[in-house]
């Protein structure tokens, strides 16, 4: 949301469209969460969240390059879908933690989960219109986000094992 004024001025769209782009991440993000939630269950999870964030890193990219509003929807849906997978998924790491810990474990997964969108929305909503580089700064805003999320994808690469595995249930 913060940055929809930068957007309404430059794609001369009105705020109909940004209900419509909030809706399409809303429907790719809910919707998706059973499905993330299944395939947590049965697949490799350091490689879901890997995927996960290697396509958020990816879409948040594309929007930057949008050039028409069914596109960014499209972008906005698929961006959705991955980053939802992160919830369901990251359940699955407690078994690494001492049950005394895991509080302590989800709290940091919230707090830095939050705090990233607070103030990612702080800088967006501060920059998105400005030009900076040449560009907008909402679409900077975007390419550091997306390069960040490839970031955190290397780091899952490299870093990231499976938990252990519970056994049928």
């Amino acid at each position: 949301p913060g940055t929809f004024r930068a957007l309404e001025i430059d794609s001369k769209l009105g705020p109909k469209y940004f209900g419509q782009m909030q809706l399409a991440y809303g429907l790719g993000y809910f919707g998706s969460l059973p499905l993330w939630g299944y395939v947590a269950d049965r697949g490799s999870k350091r490689f879901i969240i890997l995927l996960g964030c290697f396509c958020w890193s990816f879409f948040s990219f594309l929007m930057t390059t949008s050039p028409h509003i069914t596109m960014f929807l499209v972008f906005r849906f698929l961006g959705g879908i991955s980053l939802s997978c992160v919830g369901p998924v990251i359940q699955n790491y407690s078994p690494v933690f001492p049950v005394t810990s895991r509080g302590r474990f989800f709290g940091a997964v919230s707090f830095s989960r939050t705090m990233s969108g607070m103030v990612a929305g702080y800088f967006t909503t501060t920059f998105s219109q400005q030009i900076m580089y040449g560009m907008r700064g909402w679409k900077i805003a975007f390419l550091t986000h997306s390069g960040l999320s490839f970031l955190l994808a290397m780091a899952i690469l490299f870093m990231f094992q499976d938990p252990p595995s519970q056994g049928a249930g």
